[in-house]
């Protein structure tokens, strides 16, 4: 019912958010020897800039994966404890 939809929903927000920190991680590289020859000290440091914003985002996601995670395997039992309880007085 409700709580199974949202459990799904979680489910599938929880790997959109593992597919979007893995892109960002394979982002995060450094400069092949191409284009390192090319840059110059500006281009270098901006890239470097841009690294550390993907270093950023991609711990961001990752908390958010685990708060997801802790919320499935902490709230799980009591689903049932509360279907229960209604099964019960209702």
């Amino acid at each position: 019912s409700g709580f199974l939809k949202i459990e799904m929903d979680l489910r599938r927000i929880r790997s959109q958010l593992e597919q979007s920190a893995s892109r960002l991680s394979s982002l995060n590289r450094d400069l092949n020897t191409d284009e390192a020859t090319a840059a110059d000290n500006a281009d270098k440091k901006d890239w470097q800039e841009a690294r550390r914003f993907l270093r950023d985002s991609a711990n961001v996601l990752s908390r958010s994966t685990k708060e997801i995670d802790l919320g499935l395997t902490s709230g799980a039992g009591q689903r049932h404890k509360f279907a229960d309880m209604y099964t019960q007085f209702v």
